[in-house]
């Protein structure tokens, strides 16, 4: 096969990216790989057929350094900090800085074409700048696009959370998502949240989150140390999109039991999340690497997800924690999680707006009566498909093999 493949990503250890990162090896066995992208994960440098060009930003820069501190009082001053200069900056320059990267991205890919000459484009959305950069240069020069959408860009109530002109925004984006959907040759959407979009656009394809692989499973084999549940919570929480008070304040009311919450997160709640592991059975680790975080998810015997406030996201996360076998507890404020844990076995649903004694007492005894149980790798896979690493790689690889080098428009 041997094409020359372009993907435009943000960053390889964002939430998006470490979903592309799984499929990179199958990827760069056959063909030479460019990665666009602002941040690497260490795990795929060396990669055969792997090549890795840097996209500058010093605001995720700064943010990503002020990320991996440990949690302490200078952090939090930071972090605030850092949070008002980006809102700041966002209000008042936001088109200026939408065009600025996606101008960079497409300078670049310009730059690398005319030694490479790529044969398909891959832009995973997010930065939503990034896929607009790669589609502005694959339309200049009539190449393949496939455009990667984990989220609706133009629907996420937080896209522009500190712009003044938020109405207008959001008006302007739902056009640049319009034009780079029907150029795209396909778009790989990874879950169906909206029916309308399949009525509009005839490129698009379902894949799911492709996560579920058997070497997850086997990993996490369960401790069976003591009868004492462990828990664990690893994410974002950011207003308006993902909220820990009701994981808080059920840890509250178990706080005589014996049973413990490992979380590591990032966001804007972590001087509440603080106030409640000194009285509470929390170890606040903050934000982690990568790495730490899927140690401590195979230390753990219970796997708590937090459903988004919105209709239009899905933690991706939920099916790396049904990838394990292990039992889930999904607090949840719409019913999107709910439906997808249905085939799951070993779940628990958990109203977040209703948290009381006799709720945190039913997650107790879901944690004791499921303790060391799991689900067979072989079913979660036959009810899974569409979210395992293997059937998002054939439908890359199908579309590879089928492209050419120029499409007509």
């Amino acid at each position: 096969m041997n094409k020359k493949i372009a993907i435009v990503i943000d960053s390889t250890n964002s939430a998006n990216g470490l979903l592309i990162n799984k499929i990179l090896p199958y990827l760069c066995e056959n063909n030479t790989v460019y990665l666009f992208t602002i941040k690497n994960d260490k795990q795929i440098i060396g990669l055969k057929n792997l090549n890795l060009i840097q996209l500058d930003s010093a605001l995720n820069t700064i943010n990503n350094n002020i990320n991996n501190l440990k949690a302490t009082k200078l952090k939090n001053i930071m972090f605030k900090i850092n949070k008002l200069i980006r809102g700041t900056f966002s209000s008042l320059f936001w088109l200026g800085q939408f065009k600025w990267y996606a101008r960079k991205t497409e300078n670049k890919l310009f730059k690398l074409d005319k030694k490479n000459n790529f044969d398909i484009i891959f832009a995973v959305c997010y930065p939503f700048s990034g896929l607009y950069g790669a589609y502005r240069f694959s339309k200049r020069k009539n190449k393949c696009l496939v455009s990667v959408i984990f989220d609706y860009y133009s629907k996420v109530n937080n896209s522009h959370k500190y712009s003044l002109f938020k109405k207008y925004f959001i008006k302007k984006d739902l056009k640049m998502e319009n034009k780079i959907f029907k150029y795209s040759e396909k778009i790989l959407m990874s879950q169906n949240l909206s029916d309308e979009y399949l009525k509009i656009y005839s490129n698009l394809k379902i894949t799911g989150f492709p996560i579920i692989d058997e070497s997850i499973y086997i990993k996490n084999s369960l401790n069976q140390l003591d009868n004492n549940p462990v828990m664990f919570y690893g994410g974002a929480f950011k207003e308006g999109v993902r909220n820990p008070l009701p994981l808080l304040e059920v840890m509250n009311l178990l706080k005589d039991q014996p049973i413990s919450l490992n979380i590591c997160h990032i966001g804007d709640y972590s001087s509440l999340i603080k106030k409640f592991s000194k009285y509470c059975n929390i170890n606040d680790f903050g934000a982690r690497p990568y790495e730490f975080v899927q140690e401590k998810i195979i230390e753990s015997q219970i796997l708590i997800n937090i459903g988004n406030e919105n209709e239009v996201q899905i933690p991706s996360k939920l099916f790396e924690y049904i990838a394990t076998g292990k039992p889930i507890v999904n607090f949840y404020k719409n019913n999107i999680c709910n439906k997808i844990l249905e085939g799951y076995p070993l779940h628990l649903n958990i109203d977040a707006m209703n948290i009381n004694r006799d709720i945190a007492q039913e997650i107790y005894d879901f944690c004791i009566n499921n303790l060391n149980k799991r689900v067979d790798y072989n079913f979660i896979q036959s009810i899974y498909k569409n979210y395992t690493i293997k059937n998002y790689v054939e439908n890359i690889i199908e579309i590879v093999e089928k492209t050419n080098n120029k499409v007509e428009k």
